[in-house]
């Protein structure tokens, strides 16, 4: 047996098995779960959140997620489904906090189109090292 081998191979093993190692997670801090969307994959949607940003992303797997959000105090999201610039359903703004970091509402559709979300306020906050993340969930 030749040691010189073989210890190149534990060394490869265990470089093998290190890049293999599940990736780190963090919960989300706030959630939103958004029921009877009826929305598709492909779907565009808008998300506003109020003094942080504007979002447009595809609707995907029904899974969204947001970090660099400002670490403490409320935060105010409307989302919109976005068909030619115009909103086709949405939901009523909602405030998550500290003290309600999870909600969970209906979709509501338009009749006709809508104005789609904006935000109120055009500064965002300075966000620190510490931030909460959202995750928001499209649910049946």
């Amino acid at each position: 047996m030749d040691f010189g081998r073989s210890d190149v191979v534990r060394q490869l093993i265990l470089l093998m098995a290190m890049s293999c190692a599940e990736p780190s997670w963090r919960h989300a801090d706030l959630q939103l779960d958004i029921t009877h969307a009826n929305v598709q994959d492909t779907d565009r949607v808008r998300i506003c959140i109020d003094g942080v940003r504007i979002e447009e992303t595809t609707v995907g797997h029904g899974k969204l997620a947001f970090s660099q959000l400002p670490e403490q105090g409320p935060i105010s999201i409307a989302v919109d489904h976005i068909v030619d610039e115009e909103s086709v359903g949405a939901i009523e703004p909602v405030t998550l906090d500290e003290d309600t970091p999870w909600a969970e509402v209906p979709w509501v559709s338009c009749e006709g189109t809508c104005t789609p979300c904006t935000q109120q306020t055009s500064t965002p906050e300075k966000v620190g090292e510490s931030q909460r993340f959202l995750a928001i969930h499209f649910v049946e």
